[in-house]
């Protein structure tokens, strides 16, 4: 091939030629400045007083430093200026922006900051007196004895004066907010933050120290629990343990009211208490083939344009293999699940383990890819710090638990094969509400308001399977423990136990 012109020889010639000219200026200014004598002053100001005397000249012009001071000097301040530089670097560029806000009596909104290391909820100057010009109406008290804060590092802030304000924390599941004004201290300083102190947090239910402990407090075993997020769907029977007879049950019952009394229940009204619980056909001590609770079924609804979800048959190990062998086959004896080969929904099981026991596992399905395909409920959950205000103060409590309550609703015929999973071996589709499915605890939820509404919020409290009887007195109580057993009975009929346990405050 035959090079162009401008590729020749001459090329590299050319090319030294244009350094040389360029470098030849910058070598002749390097040398005329080289030249001149240093001058002692700079003719820049500097940017602070001399750290030696306080002056406002640099630290090289300082007549009072010597050399070895003025070298220590110099080193602290590199120090200081790197340390400064990684901090600023770590919080400004490493760190997200919060998207956490407060809206303090519904009229100002701006950032917040929990923070369990702070006795109290701090508002700074700055956004009080913003605050005040939104809403002239607040009336700020000045304290008996100013409160003294101590801040990162040495730094001390104090607050003179606190004042009562409605809080609304934006939180990514929804507002929360406490059902009464709290005291907010007025700090003297600014901050871009409102500090949501130990105090608002212990109100609202979390204690950090309580949670680090229950931490510490599980088990080793890497392996145990869930691999994923989603709800616990545990064992609805014992392998290898026989049925339960209704002496059994009985036996069980008469355990719980012993229980009652050693948790303070009178012992004089052991009798009356004696009658009730016997006296409704509530109770069981392990599921069997009974038939669903008496309530309307769940209904899963699919968005239009919804697609197929089927997964792929996955390995497991033997023992895994086993294990949901015998489970699925138990749970087809039961009623609550049919196989199903003909089905066009399969989701994943993921056994996980409960401990470190080989075989003490739960079996769990993975439904994440066909709720994508669902409409979820429109309905809330109960805020449990502000529901649980209702029993303060009241003397005498009832614990319920219901034996795996989702196993016992029904769930429409129309969306069961929505809700299908699939094993090694088979597809089994679901007769009862499947745990970790689209709305299935807001629907126990509602269907248990439901239910028990002549006592809900009054005498009663619900949790999904979880509920609290309440009363002032006991002749109050032991009514409405009746008027619960009453309401239950013809819904489940043998179909739950139910721990008892009324305590006086």
């Amino acid at each position: 091939m035959q090079k162009k012109r401008w590729e020749g020889k001459d090329k590299k010639p050319l090319a030294m030629a244009a350094m040389a000219a360029a470098t030849t200026p910058v070598t002749h200014r390097t040398n005329a400045q080289a030249s001149k004598p240093p001058s002692g002053k700079s003719s820049r100001p500097p940017p602070g007083p001399c750290p030696k005397c306080n002056e406002m000249h640099w630290l090289r012009e300082c007549t009072q430093a010597t050399a070895e001071k003025k070298e220590e000097l110099f080193r602290r301040l590199r120090d200081a200026k790197k340390s400064k530089k990684a901090r600023v670097k770590r919080l400004g560029e490493m760190l997200p922006p919060t998207d956490r806000t407060v809206t303090l009596n519904g009229v100002f909104e701006f950032p917040y900051c929990p923070d369990s290391g702070s006795d109290f909820t701090i508002i700074g100057q700055s956004h009080w007196q913003q605050l005040r010009a939104i809403d002239a109406t607040l009336e700020a008290e000045r304290l008996d004895t100013p409160v003294r804060s101590q801040a990162f590092g040495s730094t001390w802030v104090t607050a003179e004066w606190k004042v009562k304000l409605h809080v609304l924390i934006h939180t990514a599941a929804g507002p929360v907010e406490p059902m009464y004004a709290v005291d907010v201290l007025i700090a003297d300083v600014d901050d871009d933050e409102f500090i949501v102190g130990n105090d608002l947090l212990t109100t609202l239910g979390i204690n950090v120290d309580q949670q680090l402990e229950q931490l510490a407090g599980r088990g080793d075993d890497e392996t145990s629990g869930d691999s994923i997020n989603l709800e616990a769907d545990d064992l609805p029977f014992h392998p290898g343990q026989p049925e339960s007879s209704d002496d059994d049950i009985f036996a069980a019952v008469e355990r719980l009211i012993s229980r009652a009394v050693e948790k303070g229940f009178p012992v004089d009204r052991v009798e009356q208490l004696r009658t009730i619980v016997h006296a409704y056909d509530v109770w069981r001590l392990e599921l069997r083939a009974d038939p669903p609770a008496n309530v309307p079924p769940l209904e899963v609804r699919l968005r239009d344009g919804a697609r197929l979800t089927k997964c792929k048959p996955r390995k497991y190990p033997p023992h895994i293999r086993t294990f949901l062998r015998e489970f699925n086959a138990r749970l087809v004896s039961l009623g609550m699940v049919y196989e199903n080969p003909h089905s066009r929904w399969a989701s994943p099981v993921l056994p996980v383990k409960k401990s470190a026991d080989l075989m003490d596992l739960r079996q769990t399905t993975d439904y994440r890819v066909t709720n994508a395909e669902t409409e979820v409920m429109a309905a809330v959950m109960p805020i449990l710090s502000v529901v649980l205000e209702n029993a303060r103060g009241k003397k005498h409590f009832g614990l319920f638990d219901f034996l795996k309550g989702f196993w016992q609703l029904p769930l429409a015929e129309m969306c069961q094969e929505f809700l299908s999973y699939m094993t090694d071996e088979k597809i089994f589709t679901p007769r009862r509400v499947p745990q970790g499915c689209s709305d299935a605890a807001i629907f126990f939820q509602k269907t248990m308001e439901t239910c028990f509404a002549s006592l809900l919020y009054e005498h009663l409290l619900i949790w999904i399977d979880d509920l609290l009887l309440y009363a002032d007195d006991i002749d109050t109580y032991l009514d409405k423990l009746a008027e619960f057993f009453f309401a239950a009975e013809p819904i489940w009929t043998k179909a739950q136990r139910q721990e008892v346990q009324p305590v006086p405050v």
